[in-house]
């Protein structure tokens, strides 16, 4: 295993650097100057627009920007933005809440989402089966930005249940906008967890079990899940990064600052270090997140074997 671990280490240096190059191209490919606006409704003087350009090397190849920024990337300077703020802070600053929200998320897709899955499996074609189809159908179908404001409305602002903005990102807060947030996930965990579960339920080890007298429970917990449950890892540990990255509307909706209020206003004003920082940071999570998940294969079913 520890030569698989070195190895997928080591892939992730050439997928980290093509994700950083990509993203910088993109953020200095947008249309428009970036000095403009920095001084308001007005113009800025010719000095200091020479000045900001030379700062940030707006006039330089974009190969060579970049070398430059990946040189101070990698000895962890991760550059100032264009009012001469370090960026590094406001990251520190913005994770935490960002991290907060999508472990509570995570928390309402595995013990939701897996949930309404193993129910459907075990009581399909039933009444309750049909009704977690209809409830995942609708999450999927509605976009996130609806299901948010009209929860947001209904248990924030008209019944008063949760708070309806989390500006200081508590615990307590954070509750609502992390359901929002996982809502359409935890739609695709369950429709994956029940049909990953139903087709084992049919297979015929389970059917021995089941002559051999071995107790539901025992068959669900023991043989069942731990084959139906490979599928449901995969997608809920490649679905903390797609979280994090897609917190932008939630953050927005509930006036969280987090990661993706700081892409979003980086992506406004054009604040390439920030933007880049924020999403290399994201592809350095999402990397280890796949790592992780294919180390806990071993662990769901020891049969695996890593070479």
């Amino acid at each position: 295993m520890a030569r698989y671990v070195i190895r997928r280490l080591l892939q992730m240096v050439p997928v980290l650097v093509g994700a950083t190059f990509l993203i910088f191209a993109m953020v200095f490919a947008l249309p428009g100057d970036p000095v403009a606006g920095k001084c308001g409704d007005r113009p800025c003087p010719p000095a200091y627009a020479a000045a900001y350009r030379a700062q940030f090397h707006l006039d330089d190849p974009l190969p060579e920007r970049y070398v430059k920024y990946l040189g101070n990337l990698v000895k962890g300077d991760l550059g100032e933005d264009s009012s001469g703020q370090r960026v590094a802070p406001q990251i520190t600053h913005a994770y935490p809440t960002t991290m907060k929200l999508t472990g509570i998320a995570i928390g309402f897709e595995i013990v939701i989402g897996i949930g309404m899955g193993v129910l459907s499996a075990i009581k399909r074609r039933g009444l309750l089966d049909k009704s977690v189809l209809v409830v995942t159908l609708v999450l999927i179908g509605l976009p996130v930005f609806v299901t948010g404001t009209v929860l947001q409305y209904l248990f924030g602002f008209r019944l008063g249940w949760l708070p309806g903005t989390a500006g200081d990102g508590t615990l307590h807060e954070l509750v609502l906008p992390g359901f929002v947030l996982a809502s359409l996930s935890l739609a695709y965990a369950s429709r994956i967890t029940r049909t990953s579960l139903a087709e084992v339920l049919r297979a015929d080890y389970i059917r021995t079990a089941r002559a051999k007298g071995l107790p539901t429970r025992r068959i669900l917990g023991i043989h069942a899940l731990r084959n139906a449950l490979i599928p449901v890892v995969t997608f809920v540990g490649a679905d903390i990064g797609a979280l994090m990255g897609g917190a932008i509307v939630t953050e927005g909706i509930f006036n969280i600052h987090g990661v993706g209020n700081l892409v979003y206003r980086g992506i406004g004003q054009k604040e390439g270090n920030t933007v880049t920082s924020v999403v290399s940071i994201l592809v350095v999570v999402f990397l280890f997140t796949s790592l992780l998940v294919d180390l806990l294969y071993a662990v769901i079913d020891p049969r695996i074997r890593y070479e």
